[in-house]
């Protein structure tokens, strides 16, 4: 079993309209490997400047203390990238107006997909329910009960 980050959008006024990205929550080895093209591969190219720029710094500091600070610098932040590429994700999802709707444990993108699916249905009857009880339908001790929770 894997976990996997459903995130959602809004489309428009209407609830049911949600763009919807599932993902696998787990290391990056393109990140790990190459981050600039972990970049250009998740769409966000103004990450690769920073990148360069960093690696410029390492190598103007490493002229000055020796080559071993440029080494473990570049593998300190290939590092970096590869294990936090989940969180830096998340973040960038967020700039983009994702939310983090629910983490699923499951096999496969569809059926973490039909888990969400059904405990969206789930909470729609429940959200009914909770309604028609607020208006009156329901018995008087019922409502007792629940208003005391």
């Amino acid at each position: 079993m894997a976990l996997f980050e459903i995130y959602t959008k809004k489309r428009g006024f209407d609830d049911n309209n949600e763009h919807i990205l599932i993902y696998r929550d787990r290391i990056s080895y393109t990140a790990l490997i190459c981050p600039p093209l972990w970049f250009l591969l998740n769409k966000n190219f103004f990450l690769v400047p920073y990148y360069i720029a960093i690696i410029f710094l390492l190598y103007a500091i490493s002229i000055y203390f020796g080559s071993t600070i440029m080494i473990f610098g570049i593998i300190f932040i290939h590092l970096f990238f590869g294990f936090q590429s989940n969180l830096i994700r998340e973040w960038l999802l967020n700039l983009r107006d994702y939310k983090l709707e629910m983490i699923v444990a499951s096999e496969s993108q569809i059926s973490a997909y039909n888990t969400y699916r059904n405990n969206k249905e789930n909470e729609v009857i429940l959200n009914d329910n909770s309604t028609q009880n607020k208006s009156g339908t329901g018995s008087g001790d019922e409502e007792a009960i629940l208003n005391i929770f």
